[in-house]
C-alpha cells in the first residue's frame, strides 16, 4: 500500500507542453526508504523530460532498524543513478540533522544539492 501511496499519491509532474522552451519540474516526497521502486519513478521523471526534480522531505523510514544515514545515502544514490537530471534535496520531519548532512555531504561533487542551507534552522534532530 505504501509502494502504490508513493507513486499515485506523491508523484507531482509539471508537464505544460512538448515545447523545448519550457522548464520540466518534477516533485517527490515521502520516499521513506523505498529504493525497490525508486528506479521506476526516476524512470517516469526521465521519460517525461522532467529537468530538475525537487525532493520535499522524508527519505528515510522512522520506523524500520535501518540507521538514516544508510537509508538517506542509499536513496540519494539510487536517485543520483537513475535520473538523468539535477536533484534537489530538502530535509523533512523524518531525517536527522546530522545523518541528513553527513549523506548529502557525500554528493556534493554529484547531482544532489541541499535546496537551502539549513544550518541555522533547526529540524529534526
Amino acid at each position: 500500500m505504501r509502494k502504490l501511496t508513493i507513486i499515485l499519491l506523491f508523484l507531482i509532474i509539471f508537464c505544460s507542453s512538448c515545447s523545448d522552451d519550457v522548464l520540466r519540474l518534477g516533485f517527490i516526497t515521502d520516499i521513506q526508504g523505498d529504493t525497490i521502486n525508486l528506479p521506476y519513478l526516476m524512470e517516469e521523471f526521465n521519460d517525461n523530460n522532467i529537468e530538475h526534480l525537487f525532493v520535499l522531505g522524508d527519505l528515510n523510514d522512522m520506523n524500520n532498524e535501518v540507521p538514516d544515514y544508510d537509508e538517506i545515502y542509499s536513496v540519494l544514490d539510487v536517485m543520483s543513478t537513475n535520473f538523468d537530471g539535477r536533484i534537489f534535496v530538502m530535509p523533512g520531519n523524518h531525517e536527522s540533522k546530522e545523518d541528513y548532512f553527513n549523506a548529502i555531504d557525500k554528493f556534493q561533487y554529484r547531482k544532489v544539492s541541499n535546496i537551502l542551507n539549513w544550518t541555522y534552522i533547526p529540524f529534526g534532530d
